[in-house]
C-alpha cells in the first residue's frame, strides 16, 4: 500500500524537475522579498536550490525570489477536524492492527488505516466565505 507520505514525496520530486523541463521559472526581484499574500507562509531562510526549484512550481514565480528566503514548500494550512469513526470502521482497524507487524504500528500508521474507512468531506472556502472551488473554476474558465 502506498502511503500519503510516499505520494507527496513523489509529487514534490516530480515538480522539482518541472522548471528545468520548461526552461526554468521566470526571474523575480530578490530585493522585494516574498510578496503578499505569500509572506504569510513560513519562510525558508536559506533554502537549497532543489527546494527553490520546487517552490517555483508550487507557488507563482513572483512569490519565489531568485535569492534569499522563499515560502516553505512543505507548509500547509491545516484545520483541526474531528471525525467520528463509526463502530464498524473502528473494529475493522482494530482487527487489521491485530494482524499488522508490531514494528510498523505507530500513530501515523493507525491514522492511515482510519482514513481508509472514515474521512472528512472538505468544503473549501475563500477568506470572504465563497466556495473556493467555484471561484477558481470561474477564474480558469473566464481567463
Amino acid at each position: 500500500m502506498t502511503s500519503r507520505r510516499d505520494v507527496l514525496e513523489g509529487v514534490l520530486g516530480a515538480m522539482a524537475l518541472a522548471p528545468a523541463a520548461a526552461g526554468g521559472a521566470p526571474a523575480t526581484d530578490a530585493e522585494a522579498g516574498i510578496p503578499a499574500p505569500f509572506d504569510a507562509v513560513p519562510a525558508l531562510e536559506d533554502p537549497p536550490e532543489r527546494l527553490r526549484g520546487i517552490a517555483g512550481v508550487v507557488f507563482p514565480p513572483a512569490a519565489v525570489p531568485d535569492e534569499g528566503p522563499i515560502p516553505d514548500v512543505h507548509h500547509t494550512h491545516t484545520e483541526a477536524v474531528e471525525v467520528t469513526v463509526p463502530p464498524w470502521a473502528f473494529e475493522a482497524v482494530r482487527w487489521r492492527l491485530d494482524h499488522a507487524d508490531p514494528d510498523k504500528i505507530d500513530r501515523w500508521y493507525v491514522e492511515e488505516l482510519l482514513v481508509e474507512y472514515a474521512h472528512a468531506d472538505e468544503q473549501f472556502r475563500t477568506p470572504d466565505g465563497r466556495d473556493a472551488v467555484d471561484v477558481l473554476l470561474e477564474a480558469v474558465n473566464d481567463g
